[in-house]
C-alpha cells in the first residue's frame, strides 16, 4: 500500500517536500487531525463500528485519556478476575478509601474517576495483578507521511484519511498560491548615429519605457490576506481554540450535572418504605336483656385503607407527559438519543469544524436539563403533596375509630353498671391494646415522614447543584457563541476576499494590457521616424551608411517581436496560474464532495 504522502500527491497533483506548499510536517498534522475526524464520522453513522477504533490499555498507575471510554475494570489479584469500575466524582475519591464512609469502594466493588486528563480506580491501580483495564477510542497521534495506516485504524477506512488531508492540503495550497510573473521585458535597442562623409550627422532614437508587469500586493481591503485566509490565520485558530475549550468546559459541567442528576435519582429509588397500618379492635354494645349483658370484641380491622403515596421519578427521554418527553422521531436516532447528544457536540467541533452549530446543541442540553430538573422537583412537590393527605387521612381514621370506641364504651356502662362491670373491663384493655398500636404507629408514621423529608433534601440538594451546572453551561454558551460570531465573521471573508483579489489581478493585466497598446504605437511611431531618417540618409549617404541603417532597422524590428513575445509570455503565466488555482478549487470540491459521501448510510442521513 502507498504511503500516505504518495495517495495525497496522486489525489492533488502537488508534490509535497519539506519545503513544499504545504510541507511534509504540515501534511502529518493533518493526517492526525483527519484520523479524529474519520473516526467521529464513522461511529455517529455507522456506531457498530466503534470496536474497530478502540484499544484496551492496562497499567498499575493510572491510563491517559484518549477518547471515549468503552469499559474501565480492575485486576483482582489476579489477571483472569476483572471486576467492572463504575464511574464515581473525583470529589469523592478519598472517601471512596474510607471503610467507614457510604461512598467506600472495596476490591470487589471498584470505581473510576477522571482528573487531569487520566484515568483512575479507588482502590487504586498496583501491582500484583492489580492493574487498571481500560478500553477508549484511540486516536494515532502520531500517524505521519511516511506511514500507510495508522495505529489501531482499520485498513479499509484508511482511504478516507488521505481524502481529508488531500482536502486540507489543497486549502493550504489556495491560500498560498499568490500570481507571479517571470518574464523579463526586452531591453530597449540604442540608436546609432548615422553619419557619412559631407552629410549631416543624422540621430534617431525609440521615446518612452516598456511597461512592465505588476502583481497586485497581498493586501485585500487593508488586510493582509495571510490573516484572513484558513489556512494561514493565526486569528481565526486562536478563535477555534477558544470555541473548543469552552465547549470542552461546557462538556465536562455536563459530566457532573449527569452524575448529580444521578445521585439525586439514586435518593429517589432508595425513599423509606411507610410503616403498616396496625389492625384495631372495635368494641360493640348489645343491650343487656334481663340477666344478662355484655360487650362484644370485633375482630381486628385496620383504621385506614388507602394505600402510601409512592415517588415516581421522571426518566431521561420521558413520556408524552413529562418535559423531558423527546420520544417523537425514529427510535434510536440521535434526535431522541439523550446519551448521544454529548458525542454531537464533540462531532460539531472536531469533525465538522461548525461552531454556530455546536452552541446550538449546547444549548440544547442546557434547556434539556433545566427542563429535568424542573420535572424531578415537580414529581418530589406531588410526592409530599400526596404524602401530607394521606398523612392527614390516617390521622382523622384512627381519631373516628377512638371516638366510637369510647361512645361504645359509655353506652355500655351507662346500661346497666353493675352487670356490664367485668366486660367494661375487657373493654378498657381493648382500648389500651388500641391506643399502644396507635400510638407506635404515630411514631413509625413519623420516622417515616422524616427519612422522607431528609432523603427529599439530599435530592433536591443534588438537584440544585446540577442546575448550578446548568447555569454555569448557559455561560460558556454565551462565551462560546461570542466566539462563533467571530470565526464565522471571518469566514465569511475568505470567498469575496479570494473574488477580490482574482479582480485585482485582472486590472493589473489590464493596466499592463493599455500600457502596452500605448507604448506599441509609440515605438511604431518611432521606427517609422526612424526608417524614414533613415531613407534621407540613405540618399546622402556612401555604402557603409546603407549597411548601418538595415542593420538598425532589422534591430528595431527584433526589439518589436520581442515586445509583442514578452507580452504573450506575461499574458499566458497570468492565465496558467489563474487557471490552476481554479483547477485547485474544483478539485478540492470535489474531494470535499467524496469524503462527504463516504458518511452517508444509504436510506438515510449522515
Amino acid at each position: 500500500m502507498a504511503t500516505f504522502e504518495t495517495q495525497v500527491e496522486a489525489l492533488t497533483g502537488i508534490s509535497i517536500t519539506g519545503s513544499s506548499n504545504p510541507t511534509q510536517t504540515e501534511l502529518s498534522s493533518f493526517l492526525v487531525d483527519g484520523v479524529k475526524d474519520v473516526i467521529h464520522r464513522m461511529i455517529e453513522v455507522r456506531p457498530e463500528e466503534l470496536v474497530r477504533f478502540t484499544s484496551t490499555t492496562n497499567s498499575t498507575s493510572s491510563i491517559a485519556k484518549v477518547g471515549k471510554i468503552l469499559s474501565v475494570a480492575r485486576e483482582h489479584d489476579s489477571t483472569t478476575i476483572l471486576r467492572k469500575c463504575t464511574v464515581i466524582d473525583p470529589g469523592d475519591r478519598y472517601e471512596a478509601t474510607d471503610v467507614d464512609s457510604l461512598l467506600y469502594r472495596s476490591k470487589t466493588n471498584p470505581g473510576f474517576y477522571e482528573l487531569n486528563g487520566s484515568i483512575f480506580t479507588v482502590p487504586e491501580a498496583g501491582s500484583g495483578n492489580n492493574d487498571i483495564v481500560v478500553t477508549q477510542i484511540f486516536y494515532d497521534t502520531g500517524v505521519a507521511y511516511g506511514d500507510e495506516v495508522p495505529d489501531n485504524f482499520p485498513e479499509s477506512y484508511a482511504y478516507l484519511v488521505s481524502l481529508y488531508a488531500a482536502i486540507k492540503s489543497l486549502q493550504r495550497k489556495i491560500g498560498g498560491t499568490i500570481i507571479s510573473i517571470t518574464a523579463v521585458p526586452p531591453d530597449v535597442p540604442s540608436a546609432p548615429n548615422i553619419t557619412s562623409d559631407g552629410v549631416a550627422t543624422t540621430t534617431v532614437s525609440i521615446t518612452g519605457t516598456a511597461p512592465t508587469y505588476t502583481a497586485p500586493t497581498q493586501t485585500v481591503s487593508s488586510v493582509a490576506w495571510a490573516t484572513e485566509y484558513p489556512g494561514q490565520g493565526s486569528a481565526l485558530t486562536t478563535g477555534l481554540t477558544a470555541l473548543k475549550a469552552e465547549v470542552d468546559e461546557c462538556l465536562t459541567i455536563a459530566d457532573n450535572i449527569h452524575t448529580e442528576i444521578g445521585l439525586a435519582n439514586a435518593e429517589t429509588d432508595s425513599f423509606p418504605v411507610p410503616p403498616d397500618v396496625p389492625s384495631l379492635t372495635s368494641i360493640t354494645y348489645s343491650n343487656p336483656g334481663a340477666s344478662d349483658a355484655s360487650l362484644t370484641g370485633v375482630a381486628s380491622a385496620s383504621v385506614y385503607t388507602g394505600s402510601a403515596p409512592s415517588y415516581t421519578k421522571p426518566s431521561i427521554e420521558g413520556g408524552l407527559t413529562e418535559l423531558t418527553e423527546v420520544e417523537a422521531g425514529t427510535i434510536g436516532s440521535a434526535e431522541n438519543d439523550v446519551e448521544q447528544w454529548w458525542n454531537i457536540v464533540g462531532q460539531y467541533i472536531e469533525d465538522q469544524e461548525d461552531s454556530e452549530l455546536a452552541s446550538t446543541q449546547l444549548q440544547k442540553i442546557a434547556t434539556y436539563i433545566s427542563a429535568f430538573s424542573q420535572e424531578m422537583a415537580s414529581a418530589i412537590n406531588t410526592f409530599n403533596a400526596s404524602n401530607v393527605a394521606y398523612q392527614s387521612a390516617i390521622q382523622e381514621s384512627i381519631a373516628e375509630f377512638q371516638s366510637q370506641n369510647q361512645i361504645n364504651l359509655q353506652n355500655a356502662s351507662n346500661s346497666n353498671n353493675r352487670l356490664l362491670q367485668g366486660a367494661i373491663q375487657d373493654a378498657k384493655v381493648i382500648l389500651d391494646n388500641n391506643a399502644q398500636a396507635i400510638q407506635r404507629y404515630q411514631a413509625e408514621i413519623s420516622e417515616y415522614s422524616a427519612e422522607v423529608s431528609a432523603a427529599s433534601q439530599r435530592a433536591q440538594g443534588y438537584i440544585n447543584t446540577a442546575q448550578g451546572y446548568a447555569n454555569e453551561i448557559t455561560s460558556k454558551i454565551a462565551i462560546a457563541q461570542a466566539y462563533n460570531a467571530d470565526v464565522a465573521a471571518r469566514l465569511s471573508l475568505v470567498a469575496p476576499k479570494v473574488s477580490e483579489f482574482q479582480a485585482k489581478m485582472q486590472d493589473a493585466l489590464n493596466t499592463f494590457n493599455d500600457a502596452n497598446i500605448e507604448y506599441q504605437a509609440t515605438l511604431q511611431k518611432n521606427i517609422q521616424d526612424a526608417t524614414m531618417a533613415a531613407q534621407e540618409a540613405q540618399k546622402e549617404g556612401d555604402m557603409l551608411l546603407q549597411a548601418k541603417i538595415q542593420d538598425y532597422t532589422l534591430t528595431l524590428q527584433r526589439y518589436s517581436a520581442e515586445v509583442q513575445e514578452y507580452q504573450a509570455e506575461i499574458s499566458a503565466q497570468v492565465q496558467e496560474q489563474t487557471t490552476q488555482v481554479t483547477q485547485y478549487q474544483l478539485l478540492y470540491t470535489q474531494l470535499k464532495v467524496d469524503y462527504e459521501t463516504a458518511f452517508v448510510v444509504p436510506g438515510g442521513g449522515e
